[in-house]
């Protein structure tokens, strides 16, 4: 099982915070899902500066690391 590690950087700190999520890879798109939608601090950090890291790692290997700039809107969807 593979998991996506996001770091990003804390809005009131300023300093790094690296979370491990769940996510789907399609083409060159990560996609993950906040369980708190908007609530969550990370997705807040994210709201705030856009710039993160993330690394995927599979059975205990990292597989790559990149530096992204969340440029696209931050969708929510609600049932």
């Amino acid at each position: 099982m593979a998991f996506l590690y996001l770091t990003t950087i804390g809005w009131k700190s300023g300093r790094p915070h690296e979370i491990e999520i769940w996510f789907v890879e399609r083409g060159s798109m990560y996609y993950v899902v906040s369980e708190m939608g908007r609530a969550s601090h990370w997705v807040q950090n994210i709201i705030r500066n856009p710039m993160v890291s993330v690394k995927e790692q599979a059975d205990g290997r990292s597989n790559r690391k990149s530096h992204l700039h969340m440029s696209r809107r931050i969708q929510t969807s609600h049932n």
